[in-house]
């Protein structure tokens, strides 16, 4: 069962609406009514907990994201099986347009993406994922009109085998785009060497502003899981770092100045349990020194 609870400020629970389908991401409209998705269903729940329409989508849900346009549309991406999947899907729950891509795969082995799509300023869509290339991957995005008609795709690869690998979007308040994303050379054994921090940074039209690639972490899994942005172009950026033993996570908060060199703040180990890293906020916007907040599970 999945549970959506709704809170007052005071932490008082005024409402819960449970589902059968497995929840893996939930968004709130331009109505505050909220959209969950997972399963092969996708669901509208009122401002007051209760159920809207419950539609069935083409496609089984799974590491997917929502998003929303001006006009009370919603836009859905998410992978299954060997597809890459992105729907346009009206207020009332119609599906609108769909695009269909080919995931990344090596051999019969295809990769979990990480597919992002976010609403842009300028009132279209991006649209955020890993493509195959040979024997490696891209970050591909693709930015769309409201209509389903593509207006710009731009690819990101690097001269050697590594393959590309898409964590998050974010656009800055002029309608810029940052990429957050890792390298990883395609070779056995894995060492601390093969693992490189990508960020992009595009201008509305799709031009590449600033590529900057550095080397892994003090161990070669710590990769990056997300990242904000503050009002003075400093990039916040949250990493999961394994152990040796493949299990327990620790976690590292970077921040990036420009001409963005890195400067590592912490590191946290837990003593037992693995943490997993969701989210990071920034709380405070009125000084050069942001502070900042992860979100963990």
């Amino acid at each position: 069962m999945s549970y959506l609870i709704k809170y007052n400020s005071n932490g008082d629970s005024l409402w819960t609406y449970s589902s059968k389908d497995y929840v893996i991401e939930s968004m709130p409209d331009n109505e505050n009514n909220i959209l969950i998705a997972g399963g092969n269903k996708l669901k509208k729940i009122s401002p007051e907990g209760l159920l809207v329409w419950d539609k069935t989508m083409p496609k089984y849900i799974h590491a997917s994201n929502l998003t929303k346009d001006l006009i009370g549309n919603y836009c859905l991406c998410g992978e299954f099986m060997d597809t890459l999947y992105f729907y346009k899907i009206s207020s009332s729950g119609e599906l609108l347009w769909s695009k269909y891509f080919k995931k990344y795969y090596v051999g019969n082995y295809y990769f979990y993406n990480s597919q992002r799509c976010i609403l842009t300023k300028d009132g279209n869509i991006l649209l955020g994922f890993e493509t195959p290339n040979a024997i490696k991957s891209d970050i591909t995005l693709m930015k769309y009109k409201p209509s389903g008609d593509l207006i710009w795709e731009r690819k990101y690869s690097y001269a050697d085998t590594s393959e590309q690998f898409l964590i998050e979007l974010k656009e800055d308040s002029r309608g810029f785009v940052y990429v957050c994303g890792f390298s990883r050379k395609n070779n056995l054994p894995i060492t601390q060497r093969d693992d490189y921090f990508v960020t992009l940074k595009y201008n509305p039209d799709g031009k590449l502003i600033r590529a900057t690639r550095k080397e892994g972490l003090p161990t070669y899994s710590g990769i990056p899981k997300c990242f904000t942005i503050d009002s003075y172009d400093k990039l916040y950026l949250a990493c999961e770092d394994e152990t040796a033993n493949n299990f327990y996570s620790a976690t590292i908060l970077a921040k990036f100045s420009q001409p963005y060199e890195i400067h590592y703040l912490f590191r946290f180990q837990p003593d037992i349990i693995s943490l997993r890293i969701t989210r990071i906020l920034l709380t405070s916007k009125q000084s050069s020194d942001s502070k900042y907040q992860l979100m963990q599970t």
